[in-house]
């Protein structure tokens, strides 16, 4: 996983600083794509898809590294819990 994490870091230009996905981000996405998992977050789709890679959401790298990605409400219904 810790090599996947490390290209994907490359492929999306994560710094310490960036304004978008984080490394631990990334980390959690690596994790999913390799065991066939979702990702949780609560983060919004990006409607324009920045011109930084660096800049990237959860949900847009999730969708251009082919992992399911749901918001929490999503997942809430997915889980049937009610609140």
């Amino acid at each position: 996983m810790e090599i996947l994490a490390l290209e994907l870091e490359g492929k999306y230009e994560i710094e310490e600083k960036s304004k978008g996905a984080s490394s631990a981000d990334i980390k959690l996405i690596a994790f999913a794509r390799l065991e066939d998992h979702t990702v949780v977050t609560l983060e919004t789709y990006q409607k324009d898809v920045p011109d930084k890679k660096s800049k990237y959401k959860i949900p847009i790298i999730c969708k251009k590294e082919k992992v399911r990605c749901i918001n929490f409400i999503e997942m809430l219904d997915y889980g049937k819990i009610q609140v």
